[in-house]
């Protein structure tokens, strides 16, 4: 009887003063046999989440490493809410993976720059500060938005060189935190190719106005570790017009800074225009693109261009 309704029915009183309890029930059950109680995560199970969470993985992933890990079947395989209940619980409490504003703004304000830090101690800053100077933590709403920066002295004196010399870099990322707020990654490359990381900045969104509130901290703590301004010459980043339009904004607002677009951006956007075009104008496209790419000289890159552009108009005019 799959179906059938069990017409028990129970109800218990308890007396807190006497501390009694007081059973009443009517009816009696459909059968004598108690229902199936779902399963249950063992010790080893746990311990294999919660290495599995401290990765980053999802509980829908969790629950399914846990099913080939034990050879576990369906009705031996835990519901993915016993799951979620486990690995969120882990996270918060142990990890400390939550978004508590209280605790995070806590955590924020205590290791704010002070100025003392040693060269290779880690603080965190802010555009905005509260009136005490500390960094001012928004909500993460529209209207009031959550970012912080975070870096040391030492990262922050790499761009302490002669701005012709380095290109600075800018782009987002997703997925490193346990709330998927998106994450400023800040550095330079340097003449021999090598990426140097300056700052990471946690953002609640990615518009213009959240790229300038970072470029805005940046400049000004750079400023208090080195007492000089900020200066860029090159700076790269990806097809973002918020992007763009806060690094012209902020650092071209007193040096002359030539923004740069990512190849692989280039590439990517190039692709999306002319995929369309005949296979022999794409391809006169594309490879003039690669060759424009890697001029090694000013010479060299105005006559790849010239000689393309002249491919392209022949090109045109082909039946």
């Amino acid at each position: 009887m799959p179906y059938a309704r069990c017409e028990w029915r129970g109800k218990l009183l308890k007396c807190e003063q006497q501390d009694l309890l007081d059973l009443f029930k009517v009816g009696s059950h459909v059968s004598t046999r108690r229902s199936p109680q779902p399963p249950r995560m063992t010790r080893a199970m746990q311990n294999f989440a919660h290495e599995m969470a401290d990765q980053g993985l999802k509980p829908a992933r969790i629950r399914t490493g846990l099913m080939r890990k034990f050879n576990l079947g369906p009705d031996t395989l835990p519901q993915l809410k016993v799951v979620q209940r486990s690995v969120y619980n882990y996270l918060s409490k142990t990890v400390g993976a939550n978004d508590y504003l209280d605790d995070l703004r806590r955590m924020i304000r205590e290791a704010a720059f002070t100025g003392q830090e040693q060269d290779f101690d880690a603080f965190s800053f802010t555009w905005r500060t509260e009136e005490d100077g500390r960094p001012y933590v928004g909500s993460g709403a529209d209207e009031n938005p959550f970012l912080v920066g975070v870096s040391s002295k030492t990262l922050l004196r790499q761009a302490d060189q002669n701005p012709a010399t380095f290109v600075l870099h800018m782009d987002a990322t997703f997925k490193l935190n346990h709330v998927d707020y998106p994450v400023f990654v800040v550095g330079i490359t340097d003449c021999c190719r090598k990426f140097h990381l300056m700052a990471i900045f946690v953002s609640s969104q990615r518009k213009e106005i959240h790229f300038s509130e970072a470029l805005m901290a940046l400049r000004k703590v750079y400023s208090q570790v080195t007492g000089k301004q900020l200066a860029v010459r090159f700076a790269m980043g990806d097809a973002d017009d918020a992007q763009y339009n806060a690094v012209v904004r902020v650092l071209g607002a007193n040096y002359e800074v030539e923004v740069l677009m990512c190849f692989y951006h280039v590439a990517a956007k190039v692709h999306e225009k002319t995929r369309k075009l005949h296979h022999s104008l794409y391809t006169v496209v594309t490879s003039g693109v690669h060759d424009l790419h890697f001029a090694a000289s000013e010479l060299e890159y105005e006559e790849a261009k010239t000689r393309i552009l002249n491919d392209f108009v022949k090109t045109q005019k082909l039946p």
